[in-house]
């Protein structure tokens, strides 16, 4: 179940990427989810994608 909570908030993440034009912090992330999400969860989520080559990390702020 937690995995597919995991997977649901991963595409939702992707998808708030995308509409801030494949640039986006994240604050602008966390403001287009539907849910709350916490920022260490956030983060995590976002070394998954990182992890999984599905997003690429730009910038020198780390993300977990």
């Amino acid at each position: 179940m937690a995995q597919q909570l995991d997977d649901n908030h991963a595409e939702a993440i992707l998808k708030a990427i995308q509409e801030h034009g494949g640039i986006a912090g994240q604050k602008e992330i966390a403001g287009s989810l539907g849910s709350p999400v916490s920022e260490r969860s956030l983060q995590l989520l976002l070394r998954r994608l990182v992890d999984e080559g599905r997003l690429v990390r730009e910038g020198a702020n780390k993300i977990a």
